[in-house]
C-alpha cells in the first residue's frame, strides 16, 4: 500500500480550499492510497493546500484499511506500507 500527498498547482484561481502548499504555490494537497504493484486506487481525499500531510492521516488510513479489507473480501492479505511523511516542523 502506498499513501502519499501530492500538491496540485491551482495558482491564479479563486477555487474554494486553495491555499499555499509546501511546494510554495497555491493549490490543493490531496492524499491518495494505492494498493498492489498495479497501483489500484483505493481512495483519494481532496484537502486544502495548507493542510500538513500528517493531519487527518490516521482517520484516512483507517478508512483505507477498511476499504481494502472489504475489497479483498476478507481474504488473508499482507500490506507493506512505505512511510515517507516527515514529522511536523513544530
Amino acid at each position: 500500500m502506498d499513501i502519499d500527498v501530492f500538491p496540485q498547482d491551482n495558482s491564479n484561481t479563486s477555487k474554494e480550499g486553495v491555499s499555499r502548499t509546501y511546494k510554495q504555490f497555491d493549490g490543493y494537497a490531496p492524499i491518495a492510497a494505492y494498493l498492489g504493484m498495479e497501483g489500484w486506487c483505493l481512495e483519494v481525499e481532496l484537502r486544502p493546500g495548507s493542510q500538513h500531510s500528517q493531519d487527518g492521516f490516521v482517520v484516512f488510513l483507517q478508512r483505507v484499511i477498511k476499504s481494502a479489507s472489504s475489497w479483498l473480501n476478507g481474504s488473508f492479505w499482507c500490506v507493506w506500507m512505505r512511510h515517507t511523511m516527515r514529522s511536523k516542523p513544530w
